[in-house]
């Protein structure tokens, strides 16, 4: 029940946006979303390797540095300023896979 939860609350959110109507996909578009796409495959598909491979507390901590790269993307791309906020919380989590490492 809350996988359909985690389905439908985006998608009802979503069609609130495309009021305006929906406009055909040009092909540099969907050339980008399938290479998006399969980027992302590529990304999982390693991920779940390196699950195999590894025992999860060393493989884990790798994956706080979405933290760190979602920070640079907002501020890079979307002039998104870091705010003390997220850099405290960033530094707690972080902080805390370091140590369950040692």
């Amino acid at each position: 029940m809350a996988s359909l939860f985690v389905v439908l609350i985006p998608l009802a959110l979503t069609a609130t946006l495309i009021h305006q109507g929906l406009s055909p996909v040009r092909p540099p578009d969907a050339a980008l979303m399938a290479a998006g796409g399969m980027l992302l495959l590529g990304g999982h598909a390693l991920l779940i390797r390196a699950f195999r491979i590894a025992q999860a507390s060393l493989v884990a901590p790798f994956q706080y540095s979405q933290i760190i790269w979602g920070c640079l993307y907002g501020a890079l791309l979307f002039a998104a300023p870091i705010e003390i906020h997220t850099l405290a919380g960033a530094a707690v989590i972080i902080v805390s896979g370091w140590l369950v490492l040692k």
